[in-house]
């Protein structure tokens, strides 16, 4: 195998570099440059491994893709079905790509939620002066989820999957330990996961072994994020008090003082 000076690049992940220390490693090929993001298989890594710069990446991809493509969602010679359809076939898959490994912040969720609510405003003709809720658009284009919700039901599928098999290497790299964040430090991803899966085998009032069987693992994951919304909150639908744990919202219900509604995903 022969290494390409010209194509790669030295980086570390989770800690820093002083500068004096970035210098180029000399390899029998050639230099070797530091770097602090690389792009592989389309993902975009950073040395602070953060999610945030392949977000980014991706959106900004998604509304180049959109936008070249402004035309066909703008016209009105399509039904609106189809328009949206192309936009869940052709713009979604682009922005979310690798959205397994993500760490869901409120922020991420916002900007992809923003993202979706915009591209859907120029399908259906909306503008922000007509003040439209995004869950009213979402339900004219029949869009049952924001986009933050289905990277939530995408990781849970891939989080499942990875533990009903033990033989796959990401299975010991992932739940080999506890990797739980420190105080002052940003969300990891094992943590988000275990959590994910803890929250849906408690809405669905069974034990840790409910992974194992992917049809009802697919099932509740899929009507826990419903429910529960971009970051797993079950708010009440009158007063927007939020609950993590299922059995105290449905207590909450219960009491409210407010006439309850229909739960909105």
């Amino acid at each position: 195998m022969v290494l390409s000076a010209e194509k790669s690049f030295w980086m570390t992940l989770g800690c820093s570099v002083d500068q004096p220390d970035r210098e180029a490693i000399q390899l029998p090929c050639g230099k070797i440059e530091y770097t602090e993001s690389f792009k592989y298989l389309g993902v975009e890594l950073t040395s602070d491994l953060r999610d945030t710069t392949d977000v980014d990446a991706k959106l900004a991809r998604g509304r180049g893709t959109f936008k070249s493509l402004s035309k066909v969602f703008c016209s009105t010679a399509l039904p609106v079905k189809l328009r949206v359809k192309l936009f869940q076939s052709l713009i979604v898959p682009t922005v979310l790509h690798g959205c397994e490994g993500w760490t869901l912040s409120r922020s991420v969720c916002d900007k992809l939620n923003v993202f979706q609510s915009r591209c859907l405003w120029t399908i259906l003709g909306v503008r922000w002066q007509d003040h439209v809720s995004n869950e009213s658009v979402r339900s004219q284009c029949e869009v049952p989820m924001s986009l933050a919700q289905l990277v939530r039901l995408r990781r849970l599928g891939w989080t499942g999957h990875v533990l009903r098999h033990n033989d796959l290497i990401v299975h010991d790299a992932l739940f080999s330990r506890a990797d739980y964040r420190g105080r002052g430090r940003h969300r990891t991803l094992v943590a988000d996961l275990a959590a994910d899966v803890s929250l849906v085998c408690n809405f669905a009032n069974e034990d840790s072994t409910l992974p194992l069987n992917r049809v009802q693992f697919n099932s509740a994951s899929s009507s826990f994020i419903r429910q529960a919304g971009d970051l797993g909150c079950f708010k009440c639908p009158s007063c927007a008090k939020p609950y993590i744990s299922a059995s105290w919202y449905q207590k909450h219900l219960s009491k409210c003082p407010q006439p309850t509604r229909a739960i909105k995903g």
